[in-house]
């Protein structure tokens, strides 16, 4: 996507994931033992490889119902992707074994769970910037040693060390 995002000049991209699918990931991160991964599809990110081009998801708060409910309602034509049906794929698991008991016990369930995610965003959004501002006091010198004052680090709260550490990493 990125790619084509460069050499077209592209600088947004609509997606039609919708609400379903922000269940669906969510799950699939759960029973994956994610942490930060719980705040599934965020809704406008910008393009990993393509700083320029932002990728947006208008139709997250909206159920696949909803959606195709409407399509038929205008008869527009839209297409399935096959690999949705086939259940070797964790993602279809979900989506066919578990997500259908949810409409019994709550008919807006993508809405409750959708809204559950958003918050879980700005969760990780906050401790994202807390851990973040902790790794002002991180020294890496010449060899690749890394300093860190043990009065910071003994302060923090496990869930913001451990964040920050992960931050550090990937730097």
């Amino acid at each position: 996507l990125s790619h084509v995002a460069r050499l077209s000049g592209v600088r947004t991209v609509l997606t039609g994931h919708h609400g379903d699918d922000v269940v669906e990931t969510f799950f699939a991160q759960l029973v994956r033992g994610a942490r930060s991964g719980l705040v599934g599809i965020r809704p406008k990110v910008t393009i990993e490889g393509c700083s320029s081009t932002v990728l947006v998801r208008p139709l997250l708060a909206i159920s696949k119902s909803d959606i195709l409910s409407f399509l038929q309602s205008v008869g527009a034509d839209y297409s399935v992707d096959e690999s949705n049906c086939d259940e070797m794929y964790r993602r279809n698991q979900i989506r066919h074994q578990l997500v259908p008991g949810f409409v019994g016990i709550s008919p807006d369930y993508v809405g409750k769970i959708g809204g559950a995610v958003s918050y879980l965003q700005g969760v990780f959004d906050w401790l994202d910037e807390v851990a973040s501002g902790s790794l002002v006091h991180v020294d890496v010198d010449e060899q690749g040693v890394v300093r860190v004052p043990r009065s910071v680090f003994l302060d923090l709260p496990d869930v913001v060390m451990g964040r920050a550490v992960v931050l550090f990493l990937k730097q």
